[in-house]
C-alpha cells in the first residue's frame, strides 16, 4: 500500500518483478486486479506497477469539491511514478489509456512509450467532425446519469456493461460482480463528465514525440474504436494495431492476445539499465 496525497489516504498498488519499468492504468469501473494475467507475463522482465485510479479497489474517491478533472488523476499517477527513478513505459486501458496519454503529454520527459487500448478521448470525435460517435457517447452517458440520479443503480449499470462488453454481458455477471459494478457508477459519472469536458486541440496530438501504439478492437461500440483509428492517423504508420476478434474489453477478454501485443510494444522501446528504485 502506497501513502497517498491529495485528501486520500492510501493507493492501491501492485508493484511485483524487476526490470524495465511498466506502469498499468486500468479502465473504469474496474481496479488494478483487471492486470493480474498481464502482471504474470511481464513480472519476470520488468518491474511492473498496478495502479487503482481514484474510487477503485483501495484507492479512495477523489475530492469533488471543485468538481472532478483528469489533472486530479494524473496528480495520483505522478504519486505513484515517484517510485521510479527514470524512464517508464506506460499501458492503459479505456479510461486509463485516457488518463495515460494525458500524462505523458504532461510529463513527455518521463514516459519512454505508451500502448493503449481504445483509449476514450471522446472529445477528439467533436473536434474531427465525428458528429454520430460524439452524439452516441453523449447519450450514453446522460442516460446512465440519469437513471443514477433517479434511484436505479441495478438498470444505470445494466446499460453501462452491455454497452462495452455487449449485449448479454449483464446476464454473464455474477452477483457480486454486479454489486461492485453499482458501487462504482458514482466515479464513472464523473469520469464521463471529465472526459466530455476536455479541451485539448487535436493539434497537441500531432506535437506527441513519445513511441506510441494504439489497440483497437475490430468489434464493440463504435466511438471508442473510432477515437482509436483517429489517433493512428494522427500518430501515422505502425502506431494503430488491430485485435480483429476482440472488442472494447480486449485486456480482460483477450489477454493472452493483448498480453503479446504489449510484450512486443516493450521489447520494440527498450530502457536502458540500470533501474533504480527511488526511496519512498
Amino acid at each position: 500500500m502506497l501513502s497517498g496525497h491529495h485528501s486520500i489516504r492510501r493507493v492501491g498498488l501492485c508493484d511485483e518483478g524487476s526490470g524495465e519499468p511498466v506502469v498499468l492504468l486500468h479502465g473504469s469501473g474496474s481496479s488494478r486486479l483487471q492486470w493480474r494475467r498481464l502482471v504474470e507475463r511481464l513480472r519476470d522482465r520488468h518491474r511492473v506497477l498496478a495502479v487503482d485510479l481514484y474510487g477503485y479497489g483501495d484507492t479512495g474517491f477523489p475530492d469533488v469539491t471543485g468538481g472532478f478533472t483528469l489533472d486530479q488523476e494524473i496528480r495520483l499517477v505522478e504519486d505513484v511514478t515517484a517510485r521510479v527513478c527514470g524512464q517508464f513505459h506506460l499501458v492503459g486501458h479505456s479510461y486509463g489509456g485516457a488518463v495515460g496519454i494525458e500524462f505523458a503529454m504532461k510529463h513527455p520527459d518521463r514516459v519512454r512509450s505508451v500502448f493503449v487500448h481504445e483509449p476514450v478521448l471522446f472529445h477528439t470525435l467533436k473536434l474531427a467532425g465525428c458528429s454520430s460517435e460524439w452524439e452516441e457517447i453523449v447519450k450514453l452517458c446522460k442516460g446512465i446519469r440519469d437513471l443514477y440520479i433517479r434511484g436505479s443503480p441495478g438498470a444505470a449499470a445494466k446499460v453501462l456493461v452491455n454497452y462495452w462488453g455487449g449485449r448479454g454481458s449483464w446476464l454473464n455477471m455474477s452477483d457480486r460482480a454486479r454489486e461492485q459494478t453499482k458501487g462504482t457508477l458514482k466515479k464513472v459519472i464523473l469520469e464521463f463528465d471529465a472526459l466530455l469536458r476536455l479541451t485539448r486541440p487535436l493539434c497537441d496530438y500531432r506535437a506527441w514525440s513519445i513511441p506510441v501504439t494504439v489497440s483497437c478492437g475490430g468489434i464493440g461500440p463504435r466511438p471508442a474504436r473510432r477515437v482509436a483509428e483517429l489517433l493512428g492517423e494522427i500518430w501515422g504508420y505502425g502506431s494503430l494495431v488491430l485485435l480483429k476478434e476482440a472488442g472494447h474489453m480486449a485486456p480482460l477478454t483477450h489477454p493472452g492476445l493483448f498480453g503479446f501485443r504489449v510484450d512486443a510494444h516493450l521489447r520494440h522501446h527498450p530502457i536502458s539499465p540500470p533501474f533504480p528504485r527511488c526511496p519512498r
